[in-house]
């Protein structure tokens, strides 16, 4: 954490990959800027938009990418995640809002 130098955040989540459900539960420690482990996966923060509403964040090895809004994701948001993610050179036509 802040002081004991553990991790700050500790995630329990469930997220649908590849049509499959997926728990995580662990702690999620940062390794750098933009960087994040999370139940011993690395995940990369790709993008934030101005008004923190929209985050993308994905694998270093393009295994996966997801979008978490606020609320519902603008269009124009989920352009430019799309964007990103084809920039950096995930499928996109695996992209897929729900």
């Amino acid at each position: 954490g802040p002081s004991g130098g553990g991790p700050a955040l500790r995630s329990m989540r469930r997220f649908c990959l590849n049509g499959k459900s997926r728990g995580f539960s662990g702690p999620v420690t940062p390794t750098g800027p933009g960087r994040i482990t999370v139940s011993g996966q690395e995940w990369w923060i790709l993008w934030v938009d101005s008004g923190y509403r929209t985050l993308a964040v994905g694998s270093p090895d393009g295994s996966f990418g997801f979008v978490l809004d606020r609320g519902v994701v603008a269009q124009d948001r989920l352009i430019a995640a799309r964007e990103l993610f084809d920039f950096n050179g995930y499928d996109t036509r695996k992209f897929v809002p729900f």
